[in-house]
């Protein structure tokens, strides 16, 4: 029901992310599900996640 989304070139997204796709908005009554902006220090990720 929920996707962690993170704005790894532009972390002042977060607001617009949780705006237009959050908890509670069109997006999530439509479809059933919403998008959380979340930081990377939340999450743990496998070595060598990030491709160069």
């Amino acid at each position: 029901m929920e996707a962690d989304i993170v704005a790894l070139d532009a972390p002042d997204l977060t607001d617009l992310v949780e705006g237009a796709i959050g908890e509670r908005s069109m997006f999530h009554e439509t479809f059933g599900y919403y998008a959380q902006a979340v930081g990377l220090d939340t999450a743990i990720l496998p070595d060598g996640w990030v491709s160069n």
